[in-house]
Order: C-alpha cells, then structure tokens, then sequence
C-alpha cells in the first residue's frame, strides 16, 4: 500500500513539472492548434488569437451509413474502445441488467481490447448480472470489421466517466456512429456537448448513469420515428466533422500564419 501512494505522489509530481514546462512554453507560440474544448487552456493564458480550435473528425468516405445486411431480429447495442471498468464499461453492462427484461431480443456487443485482468472481471461482472446471452465480447478487430459491426448496430454508447483527462475531448468513435448514421447514447460531457444535442442528433446521459443509459436506449426501442429522426440528424450533423473540412481549416491558418512572417520579414 505504502508503494502504491509512493508511486501515485511521483506520478502527481511529474504531471505537475510537465503542466508548469507546457504552460511556460505555449505562450512563446505563434500558432497553437487545439483538438480540444477551448475552456481547458483558461489557466494558461494564451493569447486567443493565436489559437485555432479544431474538434477530432472523420473519414466520410470509408463510413458508409448504409452497408446491406440480412434482417436481424437483435436488437442491438455496440460499444467501440478500450474494455475497463474505468471506461464506463461497467455502467453498460448495469443498463444491460435493467433491459434485458424489457427487451426480449437484447445483444450487446463490445469491441475493443481488454487486458487479462480486465478480461477476468468483465467474464465476472457478466456471469453475476445473467447476462451470457446477451453480452458479446469481440475482442480487437480490423477497423473495417469494427465498421460492418457499427452498421448492425440499433443503438451505439460513450459511457466514459466525467474525469479530467476526458472531459475536454471529442471522441473520435462519435464521429464514426454517426457517420454510420446511427443513434448515439453518451455521456454529457464538455467536448461531446459541442457535437450532440440531446433529443435531436443523440441523446446524453449523466455520468456513471446506468438508468438514464436504459431509458435512453428505450426511447428508441419503442419509437421507430424518434429513431429516424435521431440518425438523419446525426447524419447531416457529422457532414461537418469531415476531416476534409478540418484539414482545409488548419491549412488556411498555416497559410495565414506564413504571410504575417513574410510580411515582418522573418522568413
């Protein structure tokens, strides 16, 4: 135990050296290009007009909304990232517990890589709730694969916790689910607030929120046209996220950046 809090104040210390170095060398930029919420630089004090705020994207060519299956009688709901408990997983597998008595055809599939110990408490977590019929762990799979699985998809999550180092972000397996052109249930944090509007492209959930996962989740179980609604939305919103367009953005303040040090006479 004693190790451990030992390990934990290094761990504190060196995260304090490495804010204090970044904070004191950002403010020499001339151009600082930020795929983050923008709040998060408030205790830095940089000069806003140096700044260029871009959100993560997405690759509109190679996720297509509309791939062809057979019917399925699942329904279904898919995660994509890393398998831990700190993730968030366990938040769907507690959701999984109060739908599996409302919804009869329930499949839960989870794609991403988990360690053996996350291994061994997922197989745990799993067997406790009764859910062997419903849950479907896939491991790592190619991304065209993780694609054809987001297709097959009813429903799609971001359970993430509310911690600081995910607070600010925009998850890239956003854009992919709704560039799918799928309905997102996902938590209600800072970054993924500028990208859904609860109720119109997405819903959002409180943190750690099993219930409101479920009821959100049952909302598009039994409404076939809020469902509609939700994944045109979701994909006219995405058109927007194109890394093209993010691209073009950071090119054109580059551009910019360029000809004011032409102009000085610093090149």
């Amino acid at each position: 135990m004693k190790s451990r809090r030992g390990l934990s104040r290094i761990k504190n210390f060196c995260h304090f050296v490495i804010f204090q170095i970044v904070k004191r060398t950002l403010k020499w930029c001339d151009l600082m290009i930020l795929a983050l919420v923008p709040d998060m630089l408030n205790n830095y004090k940089i000069d806003p007009k140096k700044v260029i705020s871009v959100t993560n994207g997405v690759d509109l060519d190679i996720t297509k909304p509309f791939r062809t299956y057979t019917a399925k009688s699942e329904f279904t709901i898919s995660y994509v990232g890393f398998i831990k408990e700190i993730r968030g997983v366990d938040t769907i597998l507690s959701s999984a517990n109060y739908l599996k008595n409302c919804i009869p055809n329930l499949k839960v599939v989870l794609i991403g890589y988990a360690d053996l110990e996350d291994q061994r408490w997922l197989d745990l977590s799993v067997r406790e709730k009764g859910l062997e019929d419903i849950v479907k762990f896939l491991g790592e799979l190619e991304h065209d694969q993780v694609l054809d699985e987001i297709a097959r998809s009813d429903v799609c999550l971001f359970p993430f916790p509310k911690v600081k180092q995910l607070e600010y972000i925009y998850p890239i397996k956003i854009f992919e689910y709704m560039a799918m052109g799928k309905c997102v249930v996902a938590t209600n944090l800072t970054g993924v607030r500028r990208i859904i509007q609860d109720g119109e492209n997405g819903f959002l959930i409180k943190p750690d929120s099993p219930q409101e996962m479920a009821d959100a989740i049952m909302k598009v179980y039994k409404d076939s046209n809020l469902k509609k609604k939700i994944e045109k939305n979701a994909l006219m919103t995405v058109q927007r996220y194109s890394w093209n367009n993010i691209n073009n953005k950071v090119g054109q303040a580059l551009d910019s950046l360029i000809k004011a040090t032409v102009t000085r006479g610093e090149c």
